[in-house]
């Protein structure tokens, strides 16, 4: 399902960022949907890693989050700069919509689709892999600390997602499989859910 020819006539350039919160499968999602449309995958965080030269940990422990966030926004202007990643599929972090300048980025330059999922499904996903994330840093519990996340996040995602598709009791194909469909239907009501 290859749909790289649809990309002239979408004032977007066909670019698709994933948001949602850490553990949603932005990044495995991520990757099989551009591979299924045929289009380039950008990881947000691993941009900013190869960009800065630092681990996301390193840059929240030497310059603090604000300084992440600049390099997140400073991300996501570059590739939508990027002509030859217009159309790429882009995995950003739990927090890009942290940052009202991120937020208008997206907004303006970005089909914006979220991932959605339970507190439940969430820390399943994230099982043993907090210990190297800032944002677990200081944690109660996994549990709580993704519930502190997501609400203070959930309007800010709102806000911006034109596409939302929950994950909960799908594959990673499923979700991808949802997300092309409603993609080749050219659906664009703000408010759709799947």
């Amino acid at each position: 399902m290859n749909q790289s020819s649809n990309l002239g006539s979408n004032p977007h350039c066909g670019r698709i960022a994933l948001i949602g919160p850490m553990g949603s499968g932005k990044t495995t999602v991520g990757q099989r949907l551009a591979a299924a449309l045929g289009r380039p995958f950008v990881d947000l965080d691993a941009w900013i890693v190869a960009h800065a030269g630092l681990s996301i940990p390193e840059i929240f422990a030497k310059q603090g989050e604000a300084a992440f966030r600049r390099l997140e926004l400073e991300a996501l202007v570059s590739v939508a700069q990027d002509d030859a990643l217009c159309g790429c599929v882009c995995a950003t972090g739990g927090g890009v919509v942290e940052t009202a300048a991120c937020r208008a980025q997206l907004s303006r330059d970005w089909t914006v689709i979220e991932l959605r999922a339970t507190v439940a499904t969430l820390a399943a996903h994230l099982a043993g892999e907090t210990a190297g994330r800032p944002m677990f840093r200081d944690a109660v519990s996994v549990e709580r600390r993704i519930l502190e996340l997501y609400e203070r996040r959930k309007s800010l995602y709102d806000e911006v997602a034109q596409f939302r598709v929950s994950i909960d009791g799908r594959t990673p194909e499923e979700v991808v499989h949802v997300i092309a469909r409603h993609l080749q239907e050219g659906c664009d009501a703000a408010s759709m859910d799947a």
